[in-house]
């Protein structure tokens, strides 16, 4: 169970699929706070109301004075692998032991925002959810198919098996991404903020991307990437017909 806070997260708690156990609240009657009671007891959510103070000593801080006990989203693998279609315009993300959790929120804002059918995130050296993954996500971690990776190798080739290529991102031996031959339906593999993805990982992928620097640095931060690289992707994919 995660608490997860601020009016966004909430809200978008309440509105997706996910199971959210209590919603807690101060009991100043802002209209955002009353829409989020309305939404919870129309969905049968118990709500607590409490004073600022008990908030503030129950939760550390402000917070915007609402917070809600959510079950963590993670599919099961079976559920995962049901929802990816082998249709052309479908993208997956699987992310590569995300450590920072602002880059993990941020990557799953921009990943819902692009419409990927899922993220796969490795259950190992990756940061956990935490409110601070959910707020940075405004709440769109709580609409996207997610499910946790114990093994990549062997994830990959399930997704082989739906049909999906698999494109690794490597900024020394990738193909510039604004010039390659991209084959869809496409999972693109992200890795971590201090050394990328794993070699051994890139290894398992059928190429590898990258995106061209203009400036003096070498690289992007990981969410920023994810932002481009998803965009071109879905670029490329309406230049083709396929969305």
């Amino acid at each position: 169970m995660t608490e997860i806070f601020g009016f966004n997260p909430v809200w978008e708690a309440l509105q997706s699929h996910s199971t959210v156990r209590k919603v807690v609240m101060t009991e100043e009657e802002k209209e955002r706070l009353k829409q989020i009671r309305d939404l919870a007891e129309k969905r049968r959510i118990p709500v607590e109301t409490i004073s600022r103070e008990e908030f503030r000593k129950a939760f550390g801080g402000k917070k915007q004075w609402v917070m809600a006990l959510v079950e963590e989203p993670f599919a099961k693998l079976e559920d995962f692998v049901s929802r990816l279609s082998p249709d052309p315009a479908s993208l997956v993300l699987v992310l590569d032991q995300i450590q920072d959790p602002q880059n993990l929120g941020s990557i799953l804002r921009t990943a819902e925002a692009c419409g990927v059918q899922g993220v796969a995130i490795s259950l190992h050296r990756t940061a956990p959810f935490s409110p601070a993954v959910y707020r940075s996500s405004a709440g769109a971690a709580l609409h996207l198919n997610l499910y946790q990776v114990p093994s990549l190798g062997s994830f990959f080739r399930l997704l082989k098996e739906r049909g999906f290529w698999i494109a690794g991102t490597d900024s020394h031996r990738g193909e510039d991404i604004f010039k390659a031959k991209v084959n869809f339906p496409l999972a693109v593999v992200l890795g971590s903020e201090g050394w990328g993805v794993r070699p051994l990982i890139l290894k398992r992928c059928d190429f590898l991307l990258k995106l061209p620097m203009f400036g003096k640095v070498n690289s992007l931060n990981v969410s920023v990437a994810c932002g481009a690289v998803l965009y071109e992707l879905r670029r490329r994919q309406r230049e083709l017909g396929l969305i």
